[in-house]
């Protein structure tokens, strides 16, 4: 498709793409499947090339870049101009040509905030590097690696759905809080929001909205999050999303583990790991009025914990999986009546 060459406007720049690489996140934007998205959308998150526009300390310079907003609220790079932030710009090593320099950016900041950012890898650990023949794993495990290591395991391998690898709750806080609200209840009252636009068929873009807390209204996390809903195709929907029936599982499951890791922490119950399998039986009839008697939403839910809690007793784990039961807030929005109001506004 043509499209009108960019022009840069305050503190931008148009870059002439020399070369730009293709990762499994871009195909999986234009197919809708990553949140965040505003489509029509040019995909394309790493490039290599020439300034073409913009500041004039800036013009004819060889660039380089990755990520930010690129293909999800600004065209990508697989397109011959391609805007960026000014400030953004970064000039490329002489030493690396444009096709060199395009395919560093994602899979380099994936294992670098993987290996470095989020488990804080030191000079001369042992790391497990799952899926090491692709991208991430083989910045991770290769030896011009920033923090060099030694790969313990070198294959690829599935993570499981719904897999907690640590328990990092701190107990003290938690009875801290539960000592704040005991003195003060209102500080217990929460009120969440979701706001969401039809995206055609079954399709559904959701934000999540301002947090309230003991009355005091919190509107930085506006927007933060985005979640993208659709239907399988059994059921005509077009699967490019999560469906809601499976948000609820996911719902469900997230406020499992989030019960789980604090009661484990409040009762001195070390987790290496928890896996939660879980399973939702809806019958259509209910939906399509064909059968009075059948519920439209879903009739039964099956949960399978798995606790990976060596230290801990047969009994200990009963105990905390019967206190999940009873204090989980999704489980009781789920097996007690819940009052739902539905109100009509015109657009």
């Amino acid at each position: 498709m043509e499209r009108a060459d960019p022009v840069a406007g305050p503190d931008e720049a148009v870059v002439a793409v020399m070369a730009a690489s293709v990762n499994p996140s871009d195909v999986k934007n234009i197919a809708g499947r990553m949140e965040g998205t505003v489509l029509p959308r040019i995909p394309g998150r790493d490039f290599a090339g020439i300034v073409v526009d913009g500041p004039a300390d800036w013009l004819d310079a060889e660039v380089w870049g990755t990520g930010g907003d690129i293909e999800f609220t600004r065209d990508g790079s697989h397109a011959e101009l391609l805007v960026v932030p000014a400030a953004a710009l970064v000039r490329k090593p002489e030493r690396l040509g444009f096709a060199e320099a395009s395919v560093v950016g994602v899979t380099f900041m994936t294992g670098w905030l993987g290996a470095v950012e989020t488990a804080r890898l030191t000079p001369g650990e042992t790391i497990a590097v799952f899926g090491v023949a692709g991208g991430a794993g083989t910045r991770i495990a290769g030896r011009r690696h920033p923090r060099p290591c030694r790969p313990a395991e070198q294959h690829v391998s599935p993570i499981r759905r719904f897999t907690m690898t640590r328990s990092a709750v701190d107990a003290e806080a938690l009875r801290s809080t539960a000592e704040a609200i005991r003195t003060s209840p209102v500080r217990g009252r929460f009120t969440f929001r979701v706001d969401g636009d039809w995206g055609g068929g079954f399709r559904l873009t959701s934000r999540v909205g301002a947090l309230t807390h003991g009355g005091d209204t919190d509107t930085a996390r506006s927007g933060r999050f985005v979640m993208n809903s659709d239907e399988p195709t059994q059921v005509l929907g077009t699967d490019m999303a999560v469906s809601p029936t499976e948000w609820v599982l996911q719902a469900l499951a997230g406020c499992y583990t989030v019960t789980i890791a604090a009661n484990a922490a409040l009762r001195g119950i070390s987790l290496r790991a928890v896996h939660l399998d879980l399973e939702g039986d809806v019958d259509l009839s209910g939906f399509l009025g064909l059968d009075p008697a059948a519920r439209p939403g879903i009739g039964h839910i099956r949960v399978a914990v798995t606790l990976d809690a060596p230290d801990a007793t047969a009994a200990e784990l009963e105990n905390l999986i019967e206190a999940v039961q009873q204090r989980s807030v999704v489980r009781d929005t789920l097996v007690r009546p819940v009052a739902v109001t539905t109100t009509l506004r015109r657009a």
